[in-house]
């Protein structure tokens, strides 16, 4: 290597700041072919000096200016090897030999070299292997200088003065991804900041555009994402890597956003351009399994299988992401069984296990094959393997229990009848689609409670107490519990899931369907309860359900707490249960009061009523704490319409939310608003109306009052809450024969609960309310004025 090294003068150059933890061992790895370190210091406070000092590092203190690529060519600046080296930090010479031999022999026209940037990123057991293709490595030329103030590269420096490149087997190994949750979100967070200055000034730069998109997803920022991606694709030109790049993360941010038509069109434009991108090819099978389409999502792995033996250069160039062996095999044999070919399916399972012996989704793969086969003994110890190796899922455990009562109940047979071991008939686990994979119903819970948690130790446990017995799986996310919330979900064996709380509930509870395994999921807060009349047949009424129901509406029972501490009570109706269509073809949306309904109906499911009832307590607590909840509540929703100015239902939770606080000329405001905007259902358009009702009547503007009853009924026709403020309207402007006739109608509709329609929101009206009516009819009868 020494010989190498005489050949050719390298200039390893780099920036920092506060990297005492990283750059010892990235020093370490360049030291053999280092001719000279020049470091870029822009504000270190630690040891990081020190340790390039230690190295011979020449150290620059630079000041920082929000600007990538100004800090790194200060560095270039500086270099007099012949080669110049860019490397960060985080990030690892893998094979400097090669290097060495690579330059020492490098021809007199080729001014640089694209390095393969190995990005490795750990979820739990899971570790994804990203290869970008850089130019990390080019001759010190005096043209060639870094562009762009954050994803600084100098490629364009060397197409613009037609300086020629090739790709080499350099590798360098980038830690940088494998952060904890907090400190990703805080680098995407800057990243951020700096590529809108970036867009800003250079808003027709569709590389740069394109990376705004990835980090908008990196933060989830889905909807900011799927827009910067449409903006990129149309300044994206085919010749360039800039579109194919666009194209596959836009077919990542379509899938999770449930657009999967979009998703396959980029994943097919990306392909049709370069060909042979495994990753991509793994997208386009990942949304044909959720579309149970599984003959195409078999082709597509098949095709992962193939790009990932031939690790193509242009596919390299546009960056390509590894997807391990075990989780391609996995998901050959899950299409397969999509298609009724166990045999086929399990030799997949069985190389997944043999690539990663710890895949518990093979070892439940093969346990399905054995079920299918009637193998019971073989069924039972893959899934007794796999559930030493992910306790926390529950599925396995019902899935373990059905193979169990299938090998008890043929041995009965063949003890009771002599006759062979294989009897005629028995009941496989059916194949269904669930999240982005085909999930058997034999290895499901049936129905699955979902919930999302933060310091709910004074209620959480009398919520899971009152889902005993008619839940079979627990999904908790818990956004940052300091209490003994956490300990109390762990004694009800709950799957427990933990997201950093980013002020939006949907974004919470998403994160928790997608853990959730049953076929039907069941949501609530720590703060409601299953009445003790609901749980009994609770799965026995959703066995009942034809296959078109998508959801059961539930009454929501919700006592409020008013100001002179007596109660009012609320009643509402919401589909706090939907079948389980997975993950994200059915999600929650909006940032508070969020809904389930849209994308149910999307899926194509009906939305059915139920006597099932849940007791809400959380708008029956002390005024302070209503008053937190509700200005939590009231900024969360005005972040929800300026994001999505022409949401009705948004503008009429604000509206509701804006009533509560008193500010009843903006609550008034609000929900004219949600109304004209034309899209509320007819129940929450009916509640906005007497909502408007009740506002003039406390205003005396009793017309107005009047009107928007009226309007209510339109909607709802005998909603009672509508029908009092008719009836008391009616009274205060003297029209006491069409007040008392409503009184009447309105005490009719009470008795009589077969009248009472589907409304959405209700509030008790007790029969005190209706006599009080009714008897100041008699007093202006008989010559008095109205109190």
């Amino acid at each position: 290597m020494s010989n190498l090294r005489e050949k050719a003068s390298v200039s390893v150059c780099m920036i920092v700041r506060n990297e005492e933890a990283m750059l010892l061992d990235c020093l370490a790895s360049v030291r053999p072919i280092a001719t000279e370190i020049i470091v870029v210091d822009t504000g270190s406070t630690d040891g990081t000096r020190a340790i390039a000092e230690s190295f011979g590092a020449t150290v620059l203190t630079v000041p920082w200016e929000n600007d990538f690529a100004k800090a790194r060519n200060v560095a270039l600046a500086h270099a007099s090897g012949a080669w110049i080296l860019s490397i960060d930090a985080d990030e690892r010479l893998e094979n400097p030999e090669t290097f060495l031999s690579l330059v020492s022999s490098a021809p007199d026209d080729v001014y640089g070299y694209l390095t393969d940037v190995v990005s490795i990123s750990t979820t739990g057991s899971t570790t994804t292997r990203f290869v970008s293709q850089l130019l990390r490595l080019f001759r010190n030329d005096a043209r060639i200088r870094f562009y762009g103030i954050i994803h600084e590269q100098v490629l364009e420096c060397l197409a613009s003065h037609d300086l020629r490149f090739e790709p080499s087997g350099v590798e360098l190994l980038h830690l940088g991804y494998d952060l904890p949750p907090d400190m990703m979100r805080a680098k995407q967070l800057r990243n951020i900041a700096l590529l809108n200055e970036a867009v800003s000034a250079q808003p027709q730069d569709a590389y740069l555009v394109h990376q705004r998109a990835r980090t908008h997803l990196a933060l989830n920022n889905l909807e900011e994402a799927e827009r910067d991606t449409k903006i990129a694709l149309t300044l994206a030109k085919n010749g360039g890597v800039v579109r194919p790049q666009t194209l596959n993360y836009g077919a990542i941010i379509a899938y999770r956003q449930g657009d999967y038509s979009s998703a396959i069109e980029r994943a097919k434009e990306s392909l049709a351009l370069v060909p042979l991108q495994a990753y991509t090819a793994y997208i386009l099978g990942e949304t044909y399994t959720a579309l149970g389409q599984f003959a195409q999502a078999y082709q597509a792995y098949s095709d992962v299988v193939a790009a990932q033996r031939i690790n193509d250069v242009k596919a390299r160039i546009v960056g390509a992401m590894t997807v391990p062996e075990s989780d391609v095999a996995y998901a050959c044999g899950r299409s397969l069984i999509g298609m009724g070919k166990h045999a086929e399916a399990k030799r997949f399972f069985e190389i997944g296990l043999t690539a990663n012996p710890q895949s518990d989704a093979c070892l439940v793969g093969l346990a399905n094959c054995a079920y299918h086969a009637k193998d019971y003994d073989t069924a039972c110890r893959h899934l007794l393997s796999a559930k030493d190796l992910a306790p926390r899922r529950t599925d396995i455990g019902v899935f373990l229990e059905q193979v169990r009562n299938a090998q008890t109940e043929e041995y009965l047979r063949t003890f009771t009848s002599g006759m062979s071991k294989t009897p005629e008939s028995s009941h496989p686990a059916s194949e269904q689609s669930h999240q982005s994979t085909p999930v058997p119903s034999a290895m499901k819970p049936f129905l699955s409670l979902c919930m999302i948690v933060k310091n709910e130790e004074h209620t959480l446990r009398a919520c899971l107490e009152s889902v005993r017995g008619a839940v079979d799986e627990i999904v908790i996310i818990d956004t940052g519990s300091t209490d003994t919330t956490v300990a109390i979900a762990r004694e009800f064996n709950a799957v427990i899931g933990h997201f950093e709380w980013i002020g939006d509930f949907a974004a919470a509870r998403n994160e928790a369907l997608k853990l959730c395994t049953g076929e039907w999921i069941l949501y609530l807060d720590a703060d409601e309860r299953l009445t003790d009349e609901s749980r009994p047949g609770l799965a026995t009424l959703l066995r009942s359900l034809p296959s078109t129901a998508g959801a059961a509406m539930c009454t929501i029972i919700s006592p409020h707490r008013q100001a002179d501490d007596s109660t009012e009570v609320h009643r509402g109706g919401y589909p706090r249960i939907f079948r389980n269509y997975g993950y994200p073809r059915v999600r929650f949306q909006g940032r508070v009061h969020e809904q389930i309904t849209p994308s149910i109906l999307e899926c194509g499911g009906a939305v059915v009523n139920t006597d099932i009832t849940i007791l809400h307590t959380g708008y029956d607590i002390d005024r302070e704490e209503m008053e937190r909840k509700v200005q939590r509540n009231y900024e969360l929703l005005i972040k929800h319409v300026q994001e999505e100015p022409l949401n009705a239902y948004a503008w009429f939770q604000l509206g509701q939310t804006l009533g509560r606080m008193n500010v009843a000329d903006k609550a008034e405001e609000a929900l004219r608003f949600a109304l004209e905007i034309g899209t509320l259902s007819k129940p929450i358009a009916a509640t906005a109306a007497a909502t408007l009702a009740h506002i003039c009547g406390t205003q005396s503007r009793y017309e107005d009052a009047l009107m928007w009853s009226e309007r209510s009924l339109g909607f709802v026709p005998n909603q009672a809450m509508a029908l009092n403020y008719r009836a008391y309207s009616l009274l205060h402007l003297h029209r006491l024969d069409e007040a008392e006739e409503a009184f009447h109608a309105l005490q009719r509709l009470l008795a009589d609960s077969s009248l009472l329609p589907d409304t959405g929101y209700e509030v008790h009206i007790g029969p005190e309310i209706i006599n009080n009516g009714l008897s100041r009819i008699k007093e202006l009868r008989a010559g008095h004025a109205i109190a």
